[in-house]
């Protein structure tokens, strides 16, 4: 008895799990894994979010903090009616153009820790990437 009753619960469980159709005398097929649904392909690495608002050659906020080695997804936004060029100074230097009134959006990959300065239209420093 207590075999019969494990062997209905298992087979319940078996049913949630996956996608799967009805077979002919009530048995199911279930697929799982990477054919499956969240299968290969519908990853998304997990990424920090950025946001600088840019007015004349200022980013704010002036300091901004991010974990080390985990994508940022660096979103500057612009508040006036001008094109702007922000520059990051990472290891590999990153510029990206904003335009007037909008914004732009770059994925960067994971950073080692450190201070990293931002520039707006070619002006001196007004904030700073922090990655800890």
């Amino acid at each position: 008895m207590a075999l019969l009753v494990l062997s209905s619960i298992l087979a319940g469980c078996a049913g949630n799990a996956g996608s799967g159709t009805s077979a002919p005398g009530g048995s199911r097929t279930v697929t799982v894994g990477e054919s499956g649904q969240g299968g290969a392909g519908d990853e998304n690495p997990i990424a920090t979010q950025v946001v600088y608002d840019l007015r004349g050659t200022t980013a704010t906020p002036a300091l901004v903090t991010a974990p080390a080695f985990i994508r940022i997804a660096l979103t500057c936004r612009s508040d006036d009616d001008r094109q702007h060029v922000v520059h990051v100074a990472l290891p590999h230097r990153v510029k990206m153009t904003v335009p007037p009134g909008g914004g732009a959006t770059v994925i960067l990959g994971g950073q080692k820790k450190g201070s990293y300065a931002v520039t707006v239209d070619g002006g001196r420093p007004t904030a700073r990437l922090v990655v800890k």
